[in-house]
């Protein structure tokens, strides 16, 4: 499975931690839980927020590389695993 997040994503997850050692030093971090909170496709007005949309679905992200992704629909909750990989190149982080 790869997704790729949008470079805005990318630029709010890299300013969102601050390391106090370092003066104005930006450290991202993506370790932890995220959970979707917006889905949006091509199609005109096809955006839903909240408990509108047809899953929940959230992610925890570990200092290994690994990471954990729940998806829960009003049948079922699903658990994947998988490794992630920030390319700073593309500003893009990649779910394999």
């Amino acid at each position: 499975m790869k997704i790729k997040f949008s470079a805005l994503i990318i630029v709010a997850i890299l300013c969102s931690c601050i390391n106090d050692d370092d003066d104005d030093v930006t450290q991202a971090t993506l370790e932890g839980d995220w959970k979707l909170v917006q889905m949006s496709g091509s199609i005109p007005d096809s955006e839903t927020t909240g408990s509108d949309m047809e899953w929940q679905e959230s992610y925890r992200f570990f200092e290994d590389g690994n990471f954990l992704k729940t998806r829960e629909t009003e049948e079922s909750v699903v658990e994947l695993t998988g490794t992630y990989r920030f390319n700073d190149d593309q500003g893009s982080l990649e779910l394999t």
